[in-house]
């Protein structure tokens, strides 16, 4: 331990010309832990009590927060981001529904030039080989089975044919309609006893949902019938 001596100087150290201070030691000082005269007790002693005031300071702004404390700006934050969303959702789906559509009917025009080429082929192998053969067989007295069977066979192809046509899914249409999870409230509960936050944060993240997760979607597809 430091011995108080009739000789000795106070230790103040001054930091902007690195004097030291003649005065006697006064009191070993609470703050910078040396030996002091009056004057650089009492200055210390002033900062001692600024750091005090300045701790009172932020009390009060504590104080203040917690009584003006609110979580409704969170919330209406969180409004204006899903009224965004379901504004952006709106113009996604009726873009979407726009574009399926012209797709829908440009290949239902597709579709129909294919119909009608189907139809015009096996109304004219009807027309013009299988009627005529089939009343030439009646006009004969004479009829031959194996010809009979000939004029069934090619029937049957073409009952096959329409058969397939009419079985074919020329387009469909595959939506995905479970929505329910696509934007989810989630919270985070805080800890008021050990003010400690719980490790897994849920934020609602819009734009990432969007990224991430597909909202609908529509498949076209078109089998076209042997012709």
């Amino acid at each position: 331990m430091y011995s108080l001596t009739s000789v000795d100087k106070c230790q103040y150290i001054s930091t902007k010309i690195g004097s030291l201070c003649t005065n006697t030691q006064y009191s070993n000082c609470p703050h910078c832990s040396l030996w002091l005269c009056f004057d650089h007790i009492k200055e210390h002693q002033q900062l001692l009590q600024e750091k005090l005031h300045s701790i009172g300071d932020c009390m009060n702004e504590q104080i203040i927060k917690l009584e003006s404390l609110t979580i409704d700006q969170c919330f209406f934050k969180c409004h204006q981001q899903l009224d965004t969303w379901r504004l952006y959702m709106n113009k996604f789906i009726d873009d979407l529904y726009k574009k399926r559509s012209e797709e829908l009917d440009e290949l239902h025009k597709n579709t129909d030039k294919q119909c009608q080429q189907f139809q015009h082929k096996q109304l004219n192998l009807i027309k013009t080989v299988l009627i005529p053969k089939l009343n030439e067989l009646v006009r004969q007295q004479t009829v031959i089975p194996s010809d009979i069977l000939e004029l069934k066979e090619q029937l049957a192809n073409i009952k096959d044919e329409i058969i397939s046509f009419e079985q074919t899914k020329w387009v469909e249409i595959k939506c995905t309609n479970g929505l329910d999870d696509i934007v989810k409230v989630l919270s985070e509960k805080h800890d008021s006893i050990s003010s400690k936050k719980k490790k897994s944060k849920h934020l609602l993240d819009i734009e990432d949902i969007l990224k991430k997760k597909s909202i609908q979607k529509y498949y076209l597809q078109a089998n076209t019938a042997r012709i």
